[in-house]
């Protein structure tokens, strides 16, 4: 892995190429490469084996190398133990300054791996897997695994205060840990203006995280409609849920939406609803922001370090959906008062860009080189 550069070669390594944590990678690397760092990727393409069609040409126009590693999300030891092994080896051919991890399998087997070549190694956790929805005998696995290896890690990149608070309390030295939210290369759109729909839009994966059922029993509670862009395991659920409540009707699925057509897509809406259950740092909230359309946003995890409750949108408590619908109601029926928050959301982005996240990494790279 030759540097082409005094800037350190960093090796990244994946296993959930998915969500904002996928969109944080391929947003992140490039800019990287481009300015000077040798840039590698370790992934597993087993949870979306298509995306390797789409990020390998990609990358290979920035100059990034793409390796693919079999890794699986589920705890499996033997699984686990054979592409340590297999990141081991490849390590030992990159010889990367820095190895930088996301979120929790990569982040566990990165820093073991990194710990052995004695290399450091950035953990970005993505939001830990103990603030997660899960049981209490696996959230207290997961805190004894990020336990294990809190000593080899050179740097925490938290996403969330949340996530600074808890890696206070798992241990790390406030000096390793750097809250850096994630950044949008999305420029504000046009100033905010009417909708041409007096709907509610929802974009993000249909599983349980983003509380898409929270919206549907909100939405049975109004006159609304809803426009629901994502796909994921929940999707039929979700269609048999809108049918019970009767308002099929007025729920209207409409798939996945590409990543260049969401801002655009949004302004299509009165409103965008974020419940989610659990979040890192929600590129969706940014991409609001900057379409210029007000949002009801649950309070959790990044969000209300983004988000000023009653000044760039309204805040209500996760899993409850009357808080929900009054909160939407609210909006909908006060054209005033979504304007306003639109204006003022739209005027923090400059806080949130692509380029101070980078910026801020490569300055947690030059802490851990020394």
């Amino acid at each position: 892995m030759p540097v082409p550069s005094e800037k350190p070669a960093v090796l990244h390594i994946l296993e959930a190429l998915d969500g904002g944590t996928c969109r944080h990678v391929r947003e992140l690397l490039p800019q990287l490469a481009a300015r000077g760092h040798s840039v590698a990727l370790a992934t597993s393409f087993h949870r979306n084996p298509a995306l390797a069609h789409d990020l390998a040409p990609a990358f290979a126009e920035c100059g990034i190398a793409l390796h693919e590693l079999p890794m699986r999300r589920a705890v499996s030891p033997l699984a686990d133990a054979r592409s340590l092994t297999r990141l081991t080896r490849l390590i030992k051919t990159l010889r990367p300054d820095i190895i930088h991890t996301h979120s929790a399998k990569a982040g566990f087997l990165g820093r073991l791996a990194g710990a052995a070549q004695r290399l450091p190694v950035v953990h970005t956790p993505h939001a830990f897997p103990f603030l997660i929805e899960s049981g209490r005998c696996r959230k207290s696995l997961y805190r004894l695994l990020e336990r294990l290896v809190q000593p080899t890690t050179a740097a925490l990149i938290a996403v969330s205060q949340e996530e600074v608070r808890a890696a206070r309390e798992l241990g790390f030295p406030p000096e390793r840990i750097h809250h850096i939210p994630n950044g949008t290369n999305c420029p504000p759109a046009l100033a905010p203006a009417p909708p041409p729909r007096q709907a509610i839009g929802f974009f993000g994966r249909l599983c349980r995280q983003k509380g898409a059922d929270l919206l549907l029993r909100a939405i049975a509670e109004m006159d609304v409609e809803a426009y629901i862009h994502g796909s994921g395991e929940d999707d039929a659920a979700l269609r048999a849920q809108s049918q019970r409540l009767r308002i099929g009707h007025r729920i209207h699925f409409m798939g996945g939406c590409p990543q260049r057509d969401v801002v655009d897509t949004m302004r299509q809406y009165a409103l965008i609803a974020i419940p989610s259950r659990w979040e890192g740092c929600p590129y969706v909230v940014l991409d609001a922001f900057a379409a210029g359309v007000p949002i009801v946003a649950t309070r959790v995890g990044g969000i209300p370090d983004i988000v000023q409750d009653g000044t760039t949108g309204i805040l209500v408590p996760a899993d409850d959906a009357p808080a929900l619908t009054a909160a939407l109601t609210t909006l909908l029926n006060n054209p005033p008062q979504r304007h306003a928050l639109a204006a003022a959301s739209q005027k923090t982005l400059p806080a949130y860009t692509l380029n101070n996240m980078v910026d801020k990494t490569e300055r947690v790279y030059g802490l851990v080189r020394g």
